[in-house]
């Protein structure tokens, strides 16, 4: 497909549809569709799949004040998506290129963008290849850089990246070298983000950092040293590990961090001056002892973990562990509300349904301790939805339950009494179910007051035969036949602060 069919193809499905199909992925690619019929033109549609998929992200990147950079931005995106996705980047860009056209914009030689409004220089794109990497700026075109520099190569950041979720860097793609510079809006980097990246020689922090995980740099092992920020206030266990020396000088104190030397400077010290040359015979000037390395003082290997929810108070919410939500099972953060803060501890309960399971596989009259259900939430689920420093911040619970013997859970589902008593009312203990939930047969509420609204099992056992309470779509408490494999479950357990 050539470059003018695909500016043709583009413009007529943005001025037909206007930019809302963009984020509607499989209407879009029907359109595409019926636009090439009969052609084979699979990577092109894919192409645009990618685009669309994304354009929600440009759109918002096109209200920011630098429109020129947030272009750029989105290009760039915009070819790594497309990359990923199995396509040469030469293609990538020509493809990018004809879409960007057909938006209105001008696109350079080298595969960025410049504004539609701006008329290009005659010197052409530059190459960065002087970088002051304190001020993180070219000194060739002034412009802000973040990504990979390696000799005279500069791979943006953007087209590095392979996961980034609301300011916290997950990972990168390939065993990338060289210097990699993090952009100042990062403020986290995830377990395991950087490990195993063999090649990486340098890394320049952010300003803007807070936290480092886990593991975050294991096995970095051409890293020579490393500089932390002192905006940093959180460190997870090994985070250094198999790194030769780490400068830092924040306020999170020492650990098993993994480096083999830490360094409390936030930069070596300078050389001391040479002694003045002395006008008659050289006397030897004593040195200073050096000073020793400050021990390293043991730390709480979990504060990471902590310092995310330990100061959340009820009806505050946060992220712990992973589950898929996705109609496609993609694995997500869940959700986690506070009902009640204690001494030691925060009881939470998941802000969705995350599964549909029944109470009792066999329909008949059985107490909590027996159901089938709670050996599901603590056996599967439990090793599914958490690792095992999660885990470790999940307390075991003294249960008193309506009906049967008190039980010892780690994960539970809440009682008619808690419901009734931690919840602000009927409206307030309704929850929706996430897309796998009901792609697992959660049922969703149509009636229009109470619409997508799942009911969701508690732990009392029914005063009816072979039924077990639940909370309904209105938010009122009920019972249903314990093999009812429609109901959400919402997990509620209690976390060590």
């Amino acid at each position: 497909m050539n470059e003018e069919a695909m500016q043709k193809a583009l413009r007529e499905c943005v001025e037909r549809l206007g930019t809302g199909i963009l984020t509607d992925k499989t209407k879009f690619r029907g359109v595409i569709h019926d636009m090439l019929p009969g052609q084979n033109f699979q990577s092109e549609r894919s192409l645009l799949y990618f685009a669309a998929d994304s354009f929600g992200i440009g759109e918002k990147l096109l209200k920011a004040s630098a429109e020129d950079e947030a272009r750029e931005r989105i290009f760039r995106y915009l070819v790594k998506e497309m990359t990923d996705g199995g396509l040469q980047r030469e293609a990538a860009e020509t493809v990018l290129r004809s879409f960007a056209v057909a938006l209105g914009w001008k696109i350079d030689s080298a595969g960025g963008s410049a504004s539609s409004q701006q008329p290009s220089s005659g010197s052409g794109s530059c190459a960065h290849r002087n970088v002051d990497f304190s001020s993180r700026r070219c000194r060739d075109c002034g412009k802000s850089l973040y990504g990979l520099f390696e000799g005279n190569k500069y791979t943006p950041y953007e087209a590095m990246l392979k996961e980034e979720i609301d300011g916290v860097l997950v990972s990168i793609g390939a065993n990338y070298g060289g210097t990699f510079v993090i952009p100042e809006h990062i403020t986290a980097l995830d377990d395991d983000c950087l490990a195993d990246h063999a090649d990486l020689q340098s890394v320049i922090l952010p300003g803007s950092l807070r936290s480092i995980g886990c593991y975050a740099f294991e096995n970095c092992s051409s890293l020579k040293k490393l500089k932390v920020p002192e905006t940093v206030s959180a460190i997870g266990i090994g985070a250094f590990k198999g790194l030769k020396r780490v400068y830092y000088n924040g306020p999170a104190s020492g650990s098993p961090w993994g480096a083999r030397e830490h360094v409390v400077s936030a930069k070596p010290a300078p050389n001391p001056p040479p002694a003045p040359k002395p006008q008659s015979a050289p006397k030897p000037v004593p040195q200073p002892a050096p000073a020793p390395n400050p021990p390293i003082v043991q730390r709480d290997p979990l504060a990471f973990l902590r310092a995310s929810y330990a100061n959340k108070q009820v009806g505050e919410r946060f992220e712990f562990g992973r589950y898929p939500q996705g109609e496609n099972g993609e694995v997500k953060p869940i959700t986690w509300r506070v009902l009640r803060r204690g001494r030691d501890s925060l009881l939470v309960i998941s802000e969705y349904g995350l599964d549909a399971k029944p109470y009792n596989t066999v329909r008949k009259s059985i107490t909590w301790s027996e159901c089938t259900l709670r050996r599901w939430l603590n056996g599967e689920f439990l090793q599914k939805a958490f690792n095992a420093q999660e885990q470790s911040l999940i307390k075991v619970s003294s249960l008193s339950n309506n009906a049967g013997p008190s039980t010892e859970d780690r994960l539970f589902l809440l009682s008619i009494d808690e419901v009734k008593s931690l919840f602000a009312g009927d409206n307030d203990r309704t929850a929706k179910p996430t897309a796998y939930a009901i792609i697992n047969d959660a049922w969703v509420s149509d009636n229009v007051a109470y619409t997508g609204n799942a009911w969701w099992w508690l732990r009392s056992r029914s005063c009816n035969d072979n039924y077990a309470a639940d909370v309904d779509a209105d938010g009122y408490i009920h019972d249903c036949l314990v093999d009812n494999a429609s109901a959400a479950v919402r997990p509620a357990f209690r976390i060590a602060i």
